[in-house]
């Protein structure tokens, strides 16, 4: 996630006319979609960190319902994987630390994260402003 939101960074630092995407149209507004793709990021990271909150220490399938509310059946597979990433990218910022599996337990639904970050108002505004994101500042994208 870190490379993604990295990466969409440098774009913005580009200039750019266009998009082309490795599927889809063209996209004739790059900034506003780059700005979008952002936001969406920190809104869903927001979701995860509140999913920790309510439930901690939590792993992936636990996580999943609460970050994904309501996703087709199909499109799990995916969202977990998007899900780990942001969780592999809270690690890193140093809010999350993995724990051990406990006895017996084994295979990738056995790894559970605590949440041991800030305080809620400290999460929301470094959040707002790009700090758990790696972005230098996004409070001025438009959603």
């Amino acid at each position: 996630m870190r490379a993604y939101l990295g990466s969409l960074d440098r774009l913005l630092g580009l200039d750019l006319a266009v998009l082309a995407p490795g599927h889809g149209s063209l996209i004739d507004k790059p900034y506003d979609e780059i700005r979008r793709l952002i936001q969406h990021r920190i809104n869903r990271e927001q979701k995860v960190l509140a999913a920790f909150r309510a439930i901690n220490p939590a792993g992936l399938d636990d996580l999943l319902p609460l970050v994904y509310e309501g996703l087709k059946a199909d499109l799990l597979p995916a969202a977990r994987r998007s899900l780990h990433a942001h969780v592999i990218k809270l690690v890193e910022d140093g809010l999350l630390i993995q724990r051990p599996p406990g006895p017996g337990k084994t295979g990738a639904n056995s790894v559970v994260w605590d949440f041991v970050g800030m305080s809620e108002e400290t999460v929301a505004h470094a959040t707002t402003i790009g700090w758990t994101s790696g972005m230098d500042m996004v409070s001025d994208i438009d959603a």
